[in-house]
């Protein structure tokens, strides 16, 4: 069986804008922490995949074809199947898939449970050698951070200025316009009997038009309009 090195970006993604499936295979029905460490390396491809989006079908058992991430304890016949049987530790490893020529196998592995944490975690952080098989020093894996500080997400702990995620110039609009914000809100965000968060919104208009003269700014969201403002003076808030 032939080996590749192990990268430090996702094999899976190359060029293509269009969305991929990157599978998961477990040895067998996964426990709470191998999902833990599937969960982890999902984030660190879905960060990497961003705008083209990424899917993570499951097997238990069998190899599919293409690109596939394998879950498993470093004794289980899987990872013996791929010329691994003396992994020790958190290890990581990349071999050819035995169900497609041209797709590749990621074996993430451990003696033990917190161990194939720690091998996801040292994938994702990038604290393995390269080769086509690494090992992971567990006593490097950073303390779990808290609920809701991942840093792509909008925080849910103070204010935050939406032109934190902007330039200055491309909140400014010569003419007729629009002005885009793109920023990322946890998808599990409660708001109780709400189903808005308040949004402070100042804008500063100058014209060379006659006095009198009346603008509305629109407030929009993807496919439909949150508010129209009528600005009747040169700052609105």
């Amino acid at each position: 069986m032939g080996h590749s090195s192990l990268p430090s970006v996702p094999y899976t993604l190359g060029y293509t804008r269009q969305k991929k499936e990157n599978p998961f295979v477990f040895a067998q029905a996964p426990d709470k922490q191998e999902l833990e460490a599937a969960g982890v390396i999902a984030s660190w491809f879905g960060i990497l995949a961003d705008y083209r989006g990424i899917g993570f079908p499951v097997s238990v058992g069998r190899i599919p074809t293409g690109n596939v991430i394998v879950i498993a304890r470093n004794k289980s016949a899987m990872v013996a199947s791929f010329g691994l049987e003396g992994s020790r530790g958190p290890s990581l490893a990349m071999r050819d898939n035995p169900s497609d020529r041209y797709g590749k196998i990621l074996v993430v592995s451990g003696d033990e449970d917190r161990e194939i944490i720690a091998a996801a975690w040292g994938l994702a952080l990038g604290k393995s050698r390269f080769g086509d098989s690494a090992t992971v020093d567990s006593s490097d894996i950073p303390p779990p951070r808290k609920p809701y500080d991942a840093p792509r997400w909008l925080s849910t702990d103070h204010r935050v200025h939406l032109g934190d995620f902007t330039s200055p110039e491309q909140l400014h609009v010569a003419g007729n316009g629009s002005v885009r914000l793109f920023f990322r809100l946890p998808p599990d965000l409660y708001f109780e009997q709400r189903i808005y968060g308040p949004l402070s919104f100042a804008v500063s208009l100058q014209w060379f038009a006659s006095a009198g003269r009346q603008e509305k700014q629109v407030l929009r969201q993807p496919e439909r309009r949150i508010h129209r403002l009528r600005t009747d003076s040169c700052r609105v808030h």
